[in-house]
């Protein structure tokens, strides 16, 4: 079986809770190897060498931060200064577990994991859903609403491997278009609760032993919502490892027109309907269709491109009560037609090139490890089709009935979408006084008229940054002048990279590679020494499109390949606008000069 076939079964389970002795065996793979991965484009580097490199656990679950063993208990959120209604006391609330947490009070229990399987037992509790008061508060233009959860751990055995808030994070199941960070969200802390229990984090616990505290999840405020799912990821994992979660819960419904009814249309956007799922062997549960948008393209979709198709998406969520039975289900049983037949209508593969799109996939009837599926069905219309109406049909292998669902009326379909693959090749100018070609930005130019400096005593150099932009002090495992930010940042005791930082430069001892793949490199030389210039995408082929990059210079400072290095980099998971970080970031890097004790 080739890596891509097993990239791709991966993908279209993209949705799916993974088998937790896969996700265990990973780790402990991860784990047992001499290196750390420090960001999700990073090289593997010496952990020794990380220079304080912070845990790149992407937007999840946070404290809310205050002092620990003081505030409410779940069901006393009346301490919260919110414009919504304080949660119902314990006595008015349902103590059933449940498998969602869309209601305040309700109750939800999963397995604590780690490396070994499960150590314990967490209980989910949901609190209020609040707009903060401060209209300013929120990280997105659009505005915010936080959901908080209250998480207990209790240790059914004792276990030596960190947990706690990092293992918490957001997704929206739809992805929010022109949304930083469409499936994966940052969060932070309430300002409108004056006492609260952190979560906080452990390194260890013993049997009988228990940790209970507060995690905020924060949603943008969309015209749509699309359903909030909060996940879980047990087991150690190295720092800045990226992994599907082991467990999701539903916190948020999507906004409907109205509740899914059997033989309804999806003619709208929000409508939903319900039908029975079917095998071979007869029914084996439900499936809820919701209408997405008619789309005229994705930016990374080059096929069918968005000139000669527009796309139609429905997300299908089935609910298993049976084994399904024959060889495969799921998209395969779909197709798009007109009342009287097919009109070359393709299903677009919806992962990864349409972000925030998770496909549905395809399943082995005999092998249901789960009782919950879910992910998008893209279909890609043909253009001179826009005035015909079009039906979801759902007809499984064995089925002679098939079941016809109208999707679309005669109408004009989207405008198309400029497609951003490939990627243009960077312009690179000379400018008077500088020894090396930057990228050409007259904003970044502007931003250098009044610039300042900073020296890093441990790495041995000095660079010329933006006055109005900022840059670190020293910490224990941090040197000054490592970070810098177009915007103020917060420095905290753990050294952790804050959300903020645009651009890292780190000097560290070992050997060096990258496991993305190269979508543009040079060689220059920078202060006398040999460098490399080069941008990554997340992507092992540099032919398939993604819009998630990394831009880096790589200076060795020894013969030796073991031997000392810089390297520096930003990325589109790093805070400011990432085309001008990358203009900004040439300008300080082609200031750099060594002090006179290094390299």
């Amino acid at each position: 079986m080739t890596d891509d076939l097993i990239l791709h079964y991966l993908q279209s389970r993209g949705g799916a809770q993974p088998p937790i002795d896969l996700v265990g065996s990973v780790v402990d793979a991860v784990t047992d190897a001499p290196q750390q991965r420090a960001s999700r484009f990073a090289p593997l580097i010496p952990v020794a060498a990380a220079l304080g490199a912070a845990a790149a656990v992407v937007a999840v679950a946070i404290l809310l931060q205050q002092p620990p063993e003081v505030g409410p208990t779940p069901s006393q959120s009346a301490s919260m200064t919110s414009s919504a209604p304080a949660s119902p006391p314990p006595s008015d609330r349902p103590e059933a577990i449940g498998d969602v947490l869309l209601e305040p009070g309700d109750i939800v229990e999963m397995p604590a994991i780690d490396g070994s399987g499960e150590w314990g037992v967490i209980r989910l509790e949901r609190g209020d859903e609040v707009v903060p008061t401060d209209p300013g508060w929120s990280t997105y233009e659009e505005g915010s609403v936080i959901i908080e959860i209250h998480v207990r751990y209790t240790a059914e055995r004792s276990t030596g491997e960190p947990f706690g808030d990092f293992d918490w994070g957001l997704r929206l199941q739809d992805g929010v278009p022109d949304v930083v960070g469409p499936d994966i969200l940052p969060a932070t802390s309430n300002p409108d609760r004056v006492v609260a229990t952190s979560l906080g984090n452990q390194t260890s616990m013993t049997e009988g032993s228990a940790m209970a505290g507060w995690i905020a999840l924060e949603v943008p405020i969309v015209d749509e919502s699309p359903a909030v799912l909060l996940t879980y990821q047990g087991g150690e994992r190295p720092s800045g490892a990226s992994q599907a979660p082991t467990w999701e819960v539903l916190v948020r419904e999507r906004d409907r027109n109205a509740p899914p009814t059997a033989g309804g249309d999806l003619l709208q956007p929000g409508d939903a309907a319900i039908l029975p799922a079917v095998g071979p062997d007869g029914p084996f549960g439900t499936i809820t269709l919701d209408r997405g948008h008619d789309v005229g393209g994705y930016p990374l979709v080059l096929s069918p491109s968005s000139t000669s198709h527009f796309f139609v998406e429905i997300f299908a969520t089935y609910e298993l009560n049976d084994v399904p039975g024959g060889a495969q289900w799921g998209d395969l049983d779909w197709r798009m037609e007109s009342e009287g037949g097919t009109l070359g209508v393709e299903l677009v593969d919806a992962f990864p090139p349409v972000r925030g799109r998770v496909g549905l996939g395809q399943w082995p009837g005999a092998t249901v490890p789960q009782t919950h599926y879910s992910g998008w069905m893209i279909f890609a219309v043909p253009r001179e089709t826009a005035n015909t109406n079009l039906q979801l049909v759902y007809q499984p292998a064995g089925i002679a009935d098939a079941t016809r669902i109208p999707v679309r009326s005669p109408g004009e379909a989207p405008a198309p979408v400029a497609a951003e693959w490939p990627r243009p090749d960077p312009v690179y100018v000379a400018q008077n006084g500088l020894p090396i070609t930057v990228l050409e930005s007259s904003e970044a130019d502007t931003l250098f008229v009044d610039a300042d400096t900073c020296t890093n005593p441990d790495g041995g150099y000095t660079v010329t940054y933006p006055d109005s932009w900022y840059t670190n002090t020293a910490l224990d495992n941090v040197p000054a002048c490592s970070w810098f930010s177009p915007t103020y940042f917060d420095l905290n005791e753990s050294g952790d990279l804050p959300e903020e930082i645009a651009i890292e430069i780190r000097v560290f001892e070992g050997a060096v590679g990258f496991i993305w793949a190269d979508l543009y490199s040079e060689q220059i030389t920078l202060d006398d020494f040999t460098a490399r210039r080069f941008e990554t995408g997340k992507t092992k082929d540099p032919e398939t499109p993604t819009d998630e990059f990394q831009y880096d210079y790589l200076v060795a400072l020894d013969v030796d390949s073991e031997g000392r290095k810089l390297w520096a980099f930003t990325g589109t998971d790093h805070g400011g606008e990432y085309e001008l970080n990358k203009a900004v970031f040439d300008r300080i890097m082609a200031s750099l000069q060594w002090t006179e004790s290094s390299p």
